[in-house]
C-alpha cells in the first residue's frame, strides 16, 4: 500500500477529489463537444482553451495569496461551492435548450478563475493530511488520480453525451462536488494558523524554490506540451483517427504507471529527489527525440508511454520538492506559481509548437521540445540541492 493512504484523512480527501476530478473531464469534453457542434469553428476551441489558459497565467499568484491568508479547507469549500454553480447553470441552459458558445466561454473562465485558488489549496493542504516521510507518495497519489481521471472522465462523458445529451455531463459533474464538501469539514486543522505578511518576495526568497519553479516553466513551455502535438504526429504517420486514440492512451498508461510506482516509495531526501528529476527529464528528452524520429506506430506509442512516465515523474517531483522546500507561511504562493507552469504555461508552448510545426514540420517541433528538456537538466541554475 502506498504510504499516504495509512493517513485516513489523506485517504479520504484523495478518494473525494479523485471523483470530482472525473466529474471536471466530463465537463471539459462536454463543453468542447457543445461548442464545436454548435459553431463547426476550430478557432472556437482554441477560444475554450485561451479561457482557462490565460486566468491561470495571471492569477494563481492570487490565489496562492489566499491560500496563505485562510484555512485551506474552508478555499477548497469556496472553490466547490462556485464548481457547482458554474455545471447547475451550464446543465439548466442545456436542458433549455439555450447554452451558447460564449456563456460558454465564461463558464470555462469563471471555473479557471476558481482554480487558480483550488490547486495550490489542494496541494498545499495534502501537507497537513501526510507528514513530511510520506508527502511524496501523496503527491504522487495525487498524479495518479489526475491521470486516471484524464482517461475515464472522457470515455464516461462519450457515453452520456451519446446516450443523454451533455446537460447531463454537466449535471454529473455538479454531483461530482458534493463528495468533497462533505469531507473537507471533517479534516484535521493545523495546529497553527498560517498568518503573517508573507510576501510573493518571501516566496522566492530561497533559490531552491526559485530553481525549482525555473525547471519546471522550462519543461512545461517546450517538453510538456507534446500532447497537443499528437494530432500531427498521428497524420504523419498514417492519417487515422484511432492512430491518435492509441497516442494518447499511451501517454496517459505511462503518467499512471509511473505515478503509480512513485506512490509507492519510502522516504527520501532532497539530494535522492533531485537526481531523480534529473533521470526524469533526461528520459524526457530521449523519448521526445524517439518520438519525433519514429518511423512507425508501434515505435511512436512505446516513445509515448515512456514520455508519459517521465513527464509525470518530472511534475511530482518537482511538485514535492517545492512542498518540502516552502515554509507553511508562503506555500500557498509558491504552489501557485508552480499552478501557473503546470497548467497556463503548457498552453503558451503548445501555440508556439504549432506555429513551429506548420513553418518546418512536426518532427522539429518535438526535437526542440527534446531539446527543453536537457536545456531544464543541464540549466546551471536547474535542479540543484540548497541547504
Amino acid at each position: 500500500m502506498p504510504p499516504a493512504l495509512r493517513h485516513r484523512a489523506f485517504a479520504i480527501f484523495w478518494v473525494a477529489a479523485a471523483t470530482s476530478a472525473v466529474g471536471t473531464w466530463m465537463q471539459n469534453v462536454a463543453r468542447a463537444w457543445v461548442i464545436y457542434r454548435q459553431t463547426d469553428d476550430p478557432l472556437w476551441l482554441g477560444w475554450l482553451g485561451a479561457s482557462v489558459a490565460i486566468p491561470m497565467i495571471v492569477l494563481p499568484v492570487i490565489g496562492g495569496s489566499l491560500v496563505d491568508r485562510f484555512d485551506r479547507a474552508r478555499v477548497l469549500v469556496v472553490t466547490q461551492l462556485l464548481g457547482i454553480a458554474v455545471a447547475v447553470a451550464l446543465a439548466a441552459l442545456s436542458f433549455a435548450g439555450a447554452l451558447r458558445p460564449w456563456q460558454l466561454l465564461v463558464a470555462s473562465a469563471v471555473s479557471a478563475v476558481a482554480l487558480a485558488a483550488d490547486n495550490p489549496a489542494r496541494q498545499a493542504l495534502v501537507s497537513e493530511l501526510v507528514p513530511a516521510a510520506d508527502l511524496d507518495s501523496a503527491v504522487a497519489l495525487s498524479a495518479a488520480s489526475f491521470q486516471v481521471a484524464a482517461m475515464i472522465g472522457p470515455a464516461l462523458a462519450g457515453l452520456v453525451l451519446h446516450a443523454l445529451g451533455p446537460a447531463w455531463c454537466f449535471l454529473l459533474n455538479a454531483m461530482s462536488f458534493v463528495g468533497l464538501l462533505l469531507v473537507l469539514p471533517t479534516l484535521p486543522r493545523p495546529a497553527s494558523p498560517r498568518r503573517g505578511r508573507a510576501s510573493l518576495a518571501d516566496a522566492l526568497a530561497l533559490p531552491r524554490v526559485r530553481a525549482l519553479l525555473l525547471v519546471a516553466a522550462i519543461v512545461a513551455i517546450g517538453a510538456r506540451s507534446y500532447p497537443q502535438l499528437l494530432p500531427l504526429v498521428a497524420r504523419a504517420l498514417d492519417g487515422e483517427a484511432r492512430t491518435y486514440g492509441f497516442l494518447l492512451s499511451a501517454s496517459g498508461v505511462g503518467a499512471v504507471g509511473a505515478a503509480i510506482v512513485l506512490s509507492t516509495r519510502a522516504a527520501i531526501d532532497d539530494r535522492t529527489r533531485d537526481r531523480a528529476i534529473r533521470r526524469a527529464l533526461l528520459a524526457l528528452a530521449i523519448s521526445l527525440g524517439a518520438l519525433a524520429a519514429a518511423p512507425s506506430r508501434i515505435v511512436a506509442l512505446l516513445s509515448l508511454v515512456a514520455a508519459g512516465a517521465s513527464a509525470t515523474a518530472t511534475t511530482t517531483g518537482i511538485a514535492a520538492a517545492l512542498q518540502h522546500a516552502a515554509a507553511p507561511a508562503v506555500r500557498g504562493r509558491v504552489l501557485g506559481l508552480y499552478a501557473t507552469t503546470l497548467i497556463g504555461l503548457p498552453w503558451l508552448g503548445s501555440l508556439f509548437g504549432a506555429a513551429l510545426s506548420r513553418a518546418l514540420s512536426v518532427r522539429t517541433a518535438l526535437l526542440l521540445a527534446a531539446a527543453t528538456a536537457l536545456a531544464a537538466r543541464w540549466s546551471r541554475r536547474g535542479v540543484t540541492h540548497a541547504a
